[in-house]
């Protein structure tokens, strides 16, 4: 329809400009006007053909905008968890490495460096708890600080335990616990452990297992030989008791050798040690020992050496000559201790160990006497237990 009416339009049209344009002669114009339409049909056609080509007619697409989809992450970080009030760090063993040996019935202190990676301070309040294995004589929850442990810092946790008198391999596993008594240790919540060797024999070596030296004994003293007599069969019977005096005996701080026999704390806030050895030459080294005690029936004290640095043991070992490395409170593997300054009198060691010296063809025996649970309580005053080396006696009952 509208090319219709653009045809008859311009038809029009072209007759108007002609009847405007050409005036006079009729049969001229009329040949203009047949020669316009001509060609104005023409250009119809033409303009149709190409209106075939192009189809104005087809309609627009439609462009759909579709929503971007929701993207699902194969791998999602974890969130960071917070750190627990209580939680402990493992730094090192700083005594009785795994696998030590330790003598029979040996009283020895275990001590492992910790740090405090949790956010809450430990105090006095928290414990050290027993858990499983082997508790080898051990108090099943004991504080382990005296002081505030900060968070981040590190502190010394320390137990004593007893080494088991049947030959074999021992561990006992222990925690921490808060002031609510609720258990922690490691990020894998594991317990840390101590794990331990008692041999059959510790002949040839120390308490620690390493190989030792034969000292030259120091000369012979005065000893008292005294056959225990044979009654009812008992088993008392064939054993012989000898209490032999010190041959050497001094004490050692950071400052001094003196010739007497002093432990404890002195005012200078030094921990004294008392060192004494003794003469076992006539006793045989195929012997069966079967009781040891030191004896220090005579000694005074200052201060309160027993209620402010706790109990004093006593070790066997080779320590003389004496010198710097033997001033260290690190001593492993007491053989006895004395709570009380009436325990003194007669202080029962293991017979285990001083037999294995003795079968290592040794004949002299070494003792260190120390305050370790704590050398000095820092208050510039004497808690010292003092005697002198006529006063101390190493009673041996033996079967020969």
């Amino acid at each position: 329809m509208q090319r219709k009416r653009f045809g008859i339009a311009l038809i029009v049209l072209l007759f108007g400009l002609t009847a405007c344009t050409l005036p006079g002669n009729d049969e001229a114009n009329l040949s203009v006007i047949q020669t316009a339409i001509a060609s104005t049909l023409e250009a119809q056609k033409t303009l149709a053909a190409e209106r075939d080509v192009f189809d104005d007619s087809t309609p627009t697409p439609t462009i759909v905008f579709y929503p971007t989809p929701d993207y699902t992450a194969t791998y999602a970080a974890t969130a960071t968890e917070p750190v627990p009030c209580n939680l402990a760090g493992f730094v090192m063993d700083v005594t009785v490495p795994d696998d030590t040996m330790i003598g029979k019935g040996q009283l020895f202190t275990k001590t492992w460096r910790l740090q405090n990676i949790g956010t809450c301070a430990w105090t006095p309040a928290y414990q050290l708890v027993f858990m499983s294995g082997d508790q080898m004589n051990v108090s099943p929850q004991s504080a382990f600080t005296s002081l505030v442990v900060e968070p981040g810092a590190m502190m010394d946790v320390s137990v004593q335990l007893t080494a088991p008198m049947i030959p074999g391999e021992y561990q006992g596993n222990f925690m921490l616990a808060d002031s609510n008594g609720s258990l922690f240790s490691f990020e894998n919540k594991s317990a840390f452990y101590v794990k331990i060797t008692v041999p059959t024999t510790l002949e040839g070596h120390d308490l620690t297992g390493t190989p030792v030296a034969t000292e030259t004994p120091v000369g012979a003293d005065e000893m008292i030989k005294t056959p225990t007599a044979a009654s009812n069969g008992n088993d008392s019977a064939g054993m012989t008791t000898v209490s032999i005096p010190p041959s050497l005996a001094n004490t050692m701080n950071n400052d001094y050798f003196n010739n007497s026999m002093n432990f404890g704390d002195l005012t200078s806030n030094d921990g004294a040690i008392g060192f004494a050895q003794f003469n076992l030459s006539q006793i045989s080294s195929g012997a069966t020992i079967e009781s040891v005690t030191l004896r220090i029936p005579n000694y005074t004290v200052s201060g309160n050496p027993f209620g402010n640095l706790g109990c004093m043991r006593v070790y066997f070992g080779y320590y003389y000559p004496l010198n710097e490395d033997d001033y260290s409170f690190d001593t492993l593997g007491a053989s006895g201790r004395a709570c009380s300054a009436g325990e003194l009198a007669g202080i029962p060691l293991n017979p285990d160990v001083l037999e294995s010296y003795l079968n290592s063809g040794t004949s002299a025996i070494d003792i260190k006497v120390m305050f370790n649970e704590l050398h000095s309580n820092g208050d510039s005053a004497a808690d010292l237990v003092r005697t002198s080396p006529g006063e101390i006696r190493l009673d041996v009952q033996y079967r020969p």
